[in-house]
C-alpha cells in the first residue's frame, strides 16, 4: 500500500469504535504498517496481512482515550519492522495467534531499534488506565535478536501476567547469542531465558525455542538484506520440527485465507496440509492466483472481504 519510506501509517483507524476488520493487505514503507487506536468496545479482527519493511511497528494496537476489548490479531506475516513486530497495548479479552514475525537483525540489539517480535504494554492516558488481562497468545512464530526478549512484557510481574493471560504453542527463537526469550520488564529477575525455559514449558503447553526451518529464507540474514528478504518464502518446510505442531485454539484463517486445521493447526501465519500449499504473489495491489506470480515473493493473497463479523467467534 505504501512505497519507499513514509512518516504516515499504512492503515490508521483512529477511534473507530466497533466491528472493525482489517484483512489481506500488503503494507510496506509506512511508519506503523497498521495502527489501530481507540476504545474499541466490541471487537476488531486484524488478519491475513503482510506488513513488512515499516519504519516502526508492523501492527500496533493501543487505547488512546479508552481501553480496546476483544482485539484479535491472527494469521499475519510481519517482516523486518523498524522497532517491534506487534505492539499490543491496553487490550483485554483479545488474542495474538498464528502470526509469523521475522526480525532479521545484522547484530545483537541491546537497547536501540529494531527491538523484539512482540511488545505487550499498558500505556497511561489519564484519566484512563487500562488493564492487560484476559488475552491469549498462541501458535505464533516469534524471532528476534534482542537482549530483553523475543517478546517483552511491560505490564505486570511475571506471576500477575501468567495468572491473568493464556500463553501456549509459541516458538520463541533468538537468532543470535541473546538468552532472554520473554522479558518481564517490571520483574527483571524473572525473565524467561534459555537456561530456565524448561520451567516455563512445563506450564505453557507447546512452547518451544527452535529455528523455524522456513522453505527459503537463506537470503534474509540482516536488516540490510531487504531485497533478499522480499524473495523469501516463510512457509514451514515439511521437515521443520514446527510442522503442524500447533494447539487447537479456535476457528481462524491464515495469511492466504486458508482455514486453520482443528486437528493439527500449524504454528505461524501459514497453515499446511500433507503437501506444500502454493504461495501466491502480488502485482502491486493485485493478487494473483496459485500458479501465476508477478514477482518472486511468496506473499499472501487477497482473501475474503472483511464484513465486520467476528471470525474467531469471540
Amino acid at each position: 500500500m505504501c512505497a519507499g519510506q513514509s512518516n504516515n501509517d499504512g492503515i490508521n483507524t483512529a477511534y473507530m469504535a466497533d466491528d472493525l476488520t482489517i484483512s489481506f493487505n500488503d503494507v510496506a514503507g509506512a511508519f506503523d504498517g497498521i495502527d489501530v487506536s481507540g476504545p474499541i468496545a466490541s471487537k476488531a479482527n486484524i488478519y491475513g496481512n503482510y506488513s513488512h519493511e515499516n519504519r516502526s511497528s508492523g501492527i500496533k494496537i493501543h487505547g488512546g482515550t479508552g481501553c480496546p476489548t476483544r482485539v484479535h490479531v491472527y494469521g499475519n506475516l510481519i517482516v523486518n519492522s523498524g522497532s517491534w513486530g506487534i505492539i499490543f497495548q491496553d487490550v483485554t479479552g483479545g488474542s495474538i495467534s498464528s502470526n509469523t514475525i521475522i526480525h532479521f537483525h545484522d547484530g545483537a540489539q541491546t537497547g536501540s531499534p529494531p527491538y523484539g517480535a512482540l511488545e505487550v504494554e499498558v500505556a497511561v492516558h489519564p484519566p484512563v488506565v487500562c488493564k492487560q488481562f484476559g488475552n491469549t497468545y498462541a501458535n505464533n512464530i516469534f524471532t528476534a535478536n534482542y537482549n530483553v526478549g523475543v517478546a517483552s512484557i511491560y505490564t505486570d510481574s511475571r506471576a500477575v501476567f501468567e495468572a491473568n493471560n493464556t500463553w501456549f504453542g509459541n516458538d520463541l527463537y533468538q537468532r543470535g547469542s541473546q538468552t532472554v526469550l520473554i522479558g518481564f520488564m517490571k520483574d527483571t529477575g524473572n525473565h524467561v531465558t534459555s537456561s530456565n525455559f524448561s520451567t516455563w514449558q512445563s506450564s505453557h503447553a507447546g512452547d518451544v525455542t527452535r529455528a523455524p526451518a522456513f522453505l527459503n529464507a537463506a537470503g534474509c540474514t540482516g536488516a540490510t538484506t531487504t531485497t533478499a528478504c522480499e524473495a523469501s518464502d516463510f512457509r514451514l518446510s515439511p521437515t521443520s520440527t514446527l510442522y503442524r505442531t500447533g494447539i487447537s485454539f479456535g476457528a481462524c484463517l491464515d495469511v492466504r485465507g486458508h482455514a486453520c486445521y482443528p486437528d493439527g493447526p500449524g504454528i505461524g501465519a501459514y497453515q499446511v496440509t500433507g503437501a506444500i500449499q502454493p504461495s501466491r504473489g502480488w502485482c502491486g495491489n493485485e493478487q494473483t492466483n496459485d500458479t501465476t506470480t508477478c514477482d518472486s515473493r511468496g506473499a499472501p493473497p487477497l482473501g475474503p472481504s472483511g464484513t465486520g463479523s467476528d471470525v474467531l467467534g469471540r
